[in-house]
């Protein structure tokens, strides 16, 4: 049995380039099931000097979560070998929190509307903060002082 590593960047383009096959890795990763995939536009797909290398993919995606709901998302997926793009990462997802993107609604209308992002880091070196091979960091609301977060009318 063959495995491709993504670390690799000829792997990793083959994986996301095709439909198919990038629907089933995003599938895996995410722990929900992919039902359409569309590539968006990126600011660059792949660039390299004498000491870095990147790859960047966005796609808007309809997925199936666990409970059984269909939603549109976007994913940026990026893949990188060393620790300095960090700062890069931060900036390249606040441009794309601020842009809006034409869905389908149930009805069949065209709507404009800001999507969830889901942000993918493939990273070939180790981080400080964890000695483990994949995370996953979640973002969780919680209150403060017992005040609620939303008030019910």
């Amino acid at each position: 049995m063959k495995i491709i590593n993504p670390l690799y960047d000829n792997a990793f383009k083959y994986l996301m380039d095709n439909e198919q096959i990038a629907k089933m890795v995003l599938s895996i990763i995410l722990g929900e099931t992919v039902l359409s995939l569309q590539s968006k536009p990126q600011e660059t797909q792949l660039f390299t000097d004498t000491t870095r290398k990147t790859a960047r993919y966005d796609f808007k995606a309809i997925i199936r979560g666990n409970d059984n709901l269909e939603r549109t998302i976007l994913i940026e997926l990026q893949k990188y070998k060393h620790p300095d793009p960090i700062m890069r990462f931060r900036e390249y997802l606040a441009e794309n929190y601020r842009k809006e993107e034409t869905i389908i609604t149930s009805s069949g209308e065209e709507q404009k509307q800001a999507l969830p992002i889901v942000t993918i880091y493939i990273l070939g070196y180790q981080i400080t903060q964890a000695d483990i091979l994949a995370l996953q960091v979640g973002r969780h609301v919680k209150t403060l002082f017992g005040i609620p977060l939303l008030q019910k009318n």
